[in-house]
């Protein structure tokens, strides 16, 4: 099973990871933007990068559990690529990404439809304004790419237990 959890950063998504792969004994792919300091990520180019690493830990498992995907990176490209006035970027990686998702599709998008106050742990980004973008983003495009791929989606919110219990009862519908 390959698992795609989105969400914009301060949303709960790695702690959502930890409970599920341990769970269903899935490995997981953890965030790969935390390779790359906060400075890093606030260069169009590294969040090229950024895909293409996710691309590569991707493709090199099975089976996963994904503290971000190809899908939260093209709503990080967006945003650099907005302040930048660089559209054109933009436009290319969604068609790459759109291309990935249909040779590459998840199982199972996992979208957690709603974050929290930023809080800094050493690598997090704390400009609200990328935060805010960055969920309506997904929050605009989850549906639609769902549906063009075919992909199961969950949309998650309320607290730790209350989303544990939303996947473990669609995993409990899908035996």
């Amino acid at each position: 099973m390959k698992i795609a959890v989105c969400g914009t950063h301060c949303s709960g998504k790695s702690t959502l990871v930890d409970y599920i792969s341990e769970t269903l004994h899935i490995p997981p792919i953890n965030e790969v933007a935390g390779h790359f300091s906060e400075e890093e990520r606030k260069n169009l180019a590294t969040q090229l990068d950024i895909l293409q690493s996710q691309i590569h830990e991707e493709l090199s498992h099975d089976h996963f559990i994904s503290d971000r995907s190809v899908i939260d990176n093209c709503a990080y490209i967006h945003f650099h690529a907005h302040l930048k006035n660089m559209e054109s970027v933009y436009k290319e990686t969604k068609k790459f990404v759109n291309d990935y998702l249909n040779k590459h599709p998840y199982d199972l998008i996992i979208f957690v439809d709603k974050y929290f106050p930023l809080v800094d742990n050493g690598i997090r980004n704390l400009d609200a304004n990328q935060q805010k973008d960055v969920f309506d983003y997904l929050k605009k495009h989850i549906t639609h790419l769902s549906k063009r791929f075919n992909i199961p989606t969950l949309f998650i919110s309320g607290n730790t237990h209350m989303r544990y219990k939303t996947v473990e009862e669609w995993l409990t519908s899908q035996t």
